[in-house]
């Protein structure tokens, strides 16, 4: 059930924590940019919160184990996300860092496309309750 609008979301979330993982620079240092692949907890977790949604998908007829699963890759994004911003800090402090990328706020962009799933999953549940009172 790809076209479903959850899915198209869940999809995009997969896609975004696919790309902090490996493509999209988290930070600039003095070094060169920082990107998910150059730590191994990023990548890892990035792809955990991928894997996460890309199975969900497939969960199209499980629409309240949909909702959980969305909220897991919320709470890892969320946690993925304030590491991010810690070590960010750390290193400004430091002064090795030289400013910000995309990918800082990338796990918040896949928080704000599971946010949207599980509206959309919601949505479609009280559609099919109320579909079943006309029987």
């Amino acid at each position: 059930m790809i076209q479903r609008i959850q899915s198209v979301y869940m999809l995009l979330a997969a896609v975004a924590s696919l790309l902090l993982s490996a493509v999209v620079a988290i930070w600039q240092t003095t070094e060169g940019p920082f990107k998910g692949i150059d730590n191994p907890v990023y990548m890892f977790v990035a792809g955990v919160s991928a894997g996460v949604f890309l199975a969900n998908i497939f969960n199209f007829k499980k629409r309240k184990l949909q909702v959980v699963l969305n909220r897991a890759g919320i709470l890892i994004n969320i946690v993925l996300a304030g590491f991010m911003f810690w070590e960010y800090i750390t290193l400004l402090k430091a002064e090795t860092v030289t400013g910000p990328d995309v990918g800082l706020i990338m796990p918040l962009v896949v928080v704000v496309l599971a946010v949207l799933a599980n509206k959309a999953i919601t949505k479609d549940e009280a559609l099919v309750k109320s579909a079943d009172r006309f029987r």
